[in-house]
């Protein structure tokens, strides 16, 4: 499953202006200029900074360095104001990164432009690199651009595979006549909760496990979609019919994949299971 980040920041069109050394605020954007070019604001001989900020995008919880990066992708709105524009450039403002010139220096003067940037296909961006920084500025990542064009809009997106996790559950389901178990009905419902911030794939199945370590019956995978921070549960009827619609009680386990995080499976029991199953309704997590 791919999970994908992203910050923005934005400006105007037409920043304020003012006069070095002064700095300009432009919306997200911070305009500085330098002795030789005494105006700021006006998109010439300028520096223009800025922060992507990941820590507001929900998905950033599950975002982790162990998993590299598939894609990482720099979006600019920007408007030229120089014929020097040839000269411009863009970059991660953290020790190692080079400078991006690509596209910029093609772009037409005075016209508004957008652009992409796939930051994996230059030089110095590696996803170990990428993350460094992402993870040295606790979800932050410094930009510069310069030096003739005024930004208007900027946005990165990362993104990233992560594995498909998969939870095993014991239950029981059905009337003991006291063989194997006490005398008496049993019940369960286990309960898969989604607590990611996006839809998730879902696929269960269950399986039987019969007496003398035979195996019993297996239902076909079922594959679903669960939204964002909802739950579905798997109760006694639907679990028996999907595994054969036995009376007698059986030691059965549900398994999910391709979940985002955890599932919290509650398994709440009817009677006890003596050394088979565990006492009354004990809701847990399990983490990956």
């Amino acid at each position: 499953m791919i999970i994908t980040v992203t910050a923005t920041a934005s400006g105007s069109l037409t920043p304020p202006t003012g006069n070095y050394p002064d700095a300009v605020k432009n919306g997200d954007f911070t305009i500085t200029g330098n002795p030789g070019a005494i105006a700021i604001g006006e998109g010439e001989d300028e520096e223009t900074r800025w922060v992507f900020d990941f820590n507001a995008d929900p998905a950033y919880q599950f975002f982790t360095p162990a998993q590299g990066l598939t894609s990482a992708v720099l979006t600019l709105t920007l408007t030229p104001r120089d014929s020097l524009v040839t000269t411009d450039l863009v970059r991660v403002d953290a020790p190692g990164f080079g400078n991006i010139t690509g596209p910029i220096v093609a772009l037409p003067v005075n016209v508004t432009s957008t652009i992409q940037i796939d930051l994996l296909a230059q030089p110095t961006y590696t996803p170990a690199a990428i993350l460094a920084a992402l993870s040295s500025g606790s979800g932050k990542v410094p930009m510069v651009y310069g030096d003739d064009s005024i930004i208007s809009s900027a946005r990165l997106e990362l993104s990233q595979q992560t594995p498909a996790y998969q939870y095993a559950v014991k239950f029981v389901c059905g009337k003991s006549e006291g063989r194997i178990l006490s005398p008496g009905s049993y019940f369960t419902a286990i309960n898969v909760h989604n607590p990611t911030y996006k839809t998730i794939r879902l696929r269960k199945k269950f399986a039987v496990g019969l007496p003398s370590e035979k195996s019993g019956p297996a239902s076909m995978k079922r594959c679903m979609m669960l939204s964002q921070t909802n739950s579905i549960e798997s109760a006694r009827l639907r679990i028996t019919t999907a595994s054969g619609g036995g009376q007698t009680p059986k030691a059965i386990s549900i398994v999910s994949a391709e979940q985002v995080a955890w599932t919290p499976p509650q398994t709440p029991q009817a009677r006890l299971l003596m050394k088979m199953a565990s006492r009354g309704s004990r809701p847990f997590r399990m983490t990956s």
